[in-house]
């Protein structure tokens, strides 16, 4: 009986990485790449080779040792809000020198060369001013 009091208080622990709570059913590695803004598919499994997690194994069934090995991993990187501050400042740095992209950023125009002539409008509207 004891066992499944244990298990059950494990299933209702919820998990912060990055000031995110990390879906307690779905695999660690996919938790990460919904819930925390930087991570993506290469970033989560990186992460978790790194702290010897396995990526497959569930959010619940984590132990207290292999949580803390992630929390000092995903420690290391830059994520949440101030990825955010940062993409945000090189944008504004971009508009600052009056660089091509910045000001085409502002307009809310495609910035990597995709054509103008008949998508412009649609851009617009995709894209209202990033910087």
């Amino acid at each position: 009986a004891g066992g499944s009091e244990g298990r059950a208080a494990r299933a209702m622990r919820r998990i912060r990485l990055a000031g995110k709570e990390i879906p307690r059913n779905k695999a660690i590695a996919y938790g990460l790449i919904c819930s925390i803004f930087g991570i993506g598919k290469p970033s989560a499994f990186k992460i978790c080779q790194d702290a010897a997690v396995d990526p497959s194994k569930k959010a619940f069934e984590l132990s207290e040792d292999e949580e803390l090995r992630l929390v000092e991993e995903v420690g290391k990187w830059t994520l949440e809000n101030p990825l955010r501050r940062m993409n945000k400042a090189n944008c504004a740095l971009l508009l600052d020198i009056k660089h091509r992209r910045g000001v085409r950023m502002s307009k809310g125009y495609p910035v990597n060369g995709q054509r103008t002539k008949t998508h412009k409008k649609t851009a617009q509207k995709l894209n209202p001013g990033r910087v």
